[in-house]
């Protein structure tokens, strides 16, 4: 059976000041501590630019309830047979609201805006819903579905046109 050996609070104490005493000087500590902090300050401006060009939103249009429709430019992702990938953003009109709670119930009535991600077979002229959160004012999540739909076919004057055409050039 193997014994634990623990160290008193002193003797770790000890241990840690003779570390303390007997780490590296000079140039070469210079440049260790040098590497250090700009590594500390490429996370930071890493981080902070990830914030800022996390999403390219862009306008493409209002539906026919005047809400705002977005892509998000960074998102479109290309895959094989011409198909494209994109989050769009759709932020409601209180017309908008009113359709979404008379269609969906009484839990959308805070609705504010909309996260889609969709993918379009530019081949076929048709789209299909990967998933998608419904968000409050506040950015809280009222719903959440992460269940494809269907494919559909694109219409004309729509939204899924609009997106189409932004992202099939």
């Amino acid at each position: 059976m193997a014994q634990l050996i623990t160290k008193s609070p002193q003797e770790i104490i000890v241990d840690n000041l003779a570390a303390w005493r007997n780490r590296p000087k000079g140039e070469e500590h210079m440049r260790k501590r040098n590497g250090v902090i700009l590594a500390v300050i490429g996370c930071i401006v890493f981080f902070f630019c990830m914030e800022l060009w996390g999403a390219d939103w862009k306008v493409i249009g209002r539906d026919v309830q005047d809400s705002i429709c977005e892509i998000d430019v960074a998102s479109i992702s290309r895959l094989p047979n011409n198909i494209v990938r994109v989050w769009l953003k759709i932020t409601y009109s209180q017309e908008g609201i009113t359709e979404v709670v008379t269609n969906y119930g009484p839990t959308f009535k805070d609705l504010f805006y909309s996260k889609i991600f969709t993918e379009i077979d530019c081949a076929e002229s048709k789209y299909r819903i990967l998933g998608s959160t419904y968000y409050s004012s506040d950015d809280g999540v009222i719903h959440n579905d992460n269940s494809f739909s269907d494919w559909h076919f694109i219409t004309p004057n729509s939204m899924a046109r609009a997106t189409f055409k932004e992202v099939c050039k």
